[in-house]
């Protein structure tokens, strides 16, 4: 692995693409970058706060993300195939799950982690330090209260916290942008006003489900729709973290969104696209093959499994069933090519 120092960008001794740059040092998230085995290129600062490092720490290289977060060893497998199985159909490009995340002094703690594929590499997004609860030695010094608030009040992201009822009891500037209400129109009300009519049956059971979270598995991710400003509906992702009193009771729930809009659209037309694309293959009898030389596996589409006399399903995807079922005149030429 490269040599990581801090830079004044704060982004790391490697150099990043301008537009990943800017988003390192806006973010009040943690951020790592790693190349697809899990090497650790880059931090920005928020990141080497949570992580407890320190600059010269940066300096020697080695570090690898399964140093920091307990992930599945199946992982490396699991992003290599990012693209053809998504763990969330509605936004295809992030993997996101709860883990152990560890300090370099050995404090611990429970937190939810997004990661996903950049043109660098992969992009490892932690909560804010200040909602991470820390079980082991001391805890971070813990900011003020106004200090917290003016972090609140100036983020891009939207954050949010309610009662296990659904009553707003704090939104900040970005929320209140986003769907262009006053705070004062808000808190002491449900937020259930601001979700489309069509899907408050599906909010009323993620709330339900929200409201089981334990000390243990605090955390829950939920993408549901809003009213915008204009009226139109818009797509928010959010990740909500349960608060408990001293006998493990929810009091409360502090929520971090940001606008999937354009990606959950995108995603839609996409499949749409390709249903319509699949019924014209059905309606013309035609099918289409993949072979993909990485794995040496054959793809075959019903249809095409159809044209060749198989069931839909019923193609293993090796190359050697696909050379068996070729005439024997052509075998010898095919394996050629």
């Amino acid at each position: 692995a490269p040599s990581n120092p801090l830079n004044s960008n704060g982004t790391g001794g490697f150099l990043l693409d301008p537009s990943l740059a800017a988003l390192f040092a806006a973010s009040f998230q943690g951020l790592i970058l790693t190349d697809a085995a899990g090497d650790c290129l880059a931090f920005n600062p928020v990141a080497v706060e949570i992580l407890g490092l320190e600059t010269d720490d940066l300096e020697v290289p080695g570090f690898t993300i399964t140093q920091f977060l307990e992930l599945d060893p199946a992982w490396v497998t699991e992003q290599q195939h990012l693209t053809s199985q998504f763990p969330n159909s509605q936004n295809p490009n992030i993997h996101r799950h709860t883990t152990t995340i560890q300090r370099a002094n050995g404090q611990t703690a429970v937190i939810p982690y997004t990661m996903t594929p950049q043109a660098q590499g992969l992009v490892w997004i932690l909560p804010p330090p200040q909602i991470i609860e820390w079980s082991s030695h001391e805890p971070p010094a813990k900011l003020t209260q106004a200090t917290y608030q003016a972090i609140l009040e100036t983020q891009t992201e939207m954050v949010v916290r309610f009662l296990p009822d659904s009553t707003f009891t704090y939104v900040n500037p970005a929320y209140c942008q986003m769907i262009g209400r006053a705070p004062e129109d808000l808190l002491g009300r449900h937020f259930f006003e601001v979700i489309p009519p069509d899907t408050q049956a599906m909010m009323q059971e993620e709330l339900q489900a929200m409201n089981t979270l334990t000390p243990q598995h605090p955390f829950r991710i939920v993408i549901n729709p809003s009213i915008g400003h204009d009226g139109s509906q818009i797509w928010h992702e959010w990740t909500n973290q349960a608060l408990f009193n001293e006998a493990g009771e929810i009091i409360e729930f502090q929520a971090t969104g940001r606008d999937i809009t354009a990606d959950y659209n995108f995603t839609r037309a996409l499949k749409a696209a390709k249903e319509r694309l699949q019924l014209a293959f059905e309606i013309a009898e035609m099918g289409y093959c993949d072979w993909d030389l990485r794995s040496n596996r054959v793809i075959w589409s019903d249809g095409y499994e159809r044209l060749m006399g198989l069931a839909p399903g019923t193609f293993d995807q090796r190359i050697e069933t696909f050379i068996s079922l070729v005439h024997p005149q052509d075998r010898e030429r095919v394996q050629a090519v």
